[in-house]
């Protein structure tokens, strides 16, 4: 699951950096990447 949380966050910095941060890519990417954080946190301690 980690992997997964560093692999979308590379990618939302990428398409920060080439479309900008308030692009569609980048905002899709970011929720995308809150959304993995979130059900890591929720599962972690179980």
């Amino acid at each position: 699951m980690l992997k997964n949380i560093e692999k979308k966050r590379k990618e939302m910095l990428m398409y920060g950096e080439n479309t900008g941060l308030t692009s569609s890519e980048t905002l899709k990417c970011s929720k995308e990447l809150d959304q993995l954080i979130y059900n890591y946190l929720a599962h972690k301690d179980k």
